[in-house]
């Protein structure tokens, strides 16, 4: 079984797995809702925590993004230097984990990685210290 994992930028990555930032700007939908997806904070080699996508709302008009800059926590100017991010994933679930995980980065400018399977138990050991959900979950 392997994982989904999504590459986000600094500070954005660190504020969605402590549960800050609840809505992730992206240019299209996603059919990943309902998922867990591990959340590597690019650029480090390391997976940080693990986040569920909720839902998508979108597109949305400039007007709509302002009022929602509360959850996506991107600044005016960025938002306007990427015209295109008009979808907002709904992120919940968040956990960050007591220490990164490492992983190996496939070549290539990526926004999602797929997780080896050794990756992946290592994920959901972190996302559950005592090991209980772990188990259940890779059944």
């Amino acid at each position: 079984m392997t994982m989904s994992a999504l590459v986000v930028a600094e500070p954005h990555a660190s504020q969605i797995v402590s549960g800050e930032k609840t809505l992730e700007l992206r240019s299209k939908r996603t059919s990943k809702v309902g998922s867990t997806l591990a959340i590597i904070a690019k650029g480090t080699g390391t997976i940080i925590g693990v986040v569920r996508i909720a839902g998508v709302i979108g597109p949305m008009t400039s007007e709509e993004l302002d009022g929602l800059r509360h959850r996506h926590m991107a600044p005016a100017e960025l938002v306007a230097a990427h015209l295109g991010w008009r979808f907002g994933w709904e992120l919940d679930n968040a956990v960050k984990f007591a220490t990164p995980i490492p992983y190996a980065h496939p070549k290539g400018a990526q926004s999602f990685v797929t997780l080896t399977c050794l990756e992946t138990v290592a994920v959901h050991h972190a996302s559950a210290p005592d090991g209980s959900r772990c188990i259940a979950s890779l059944r």
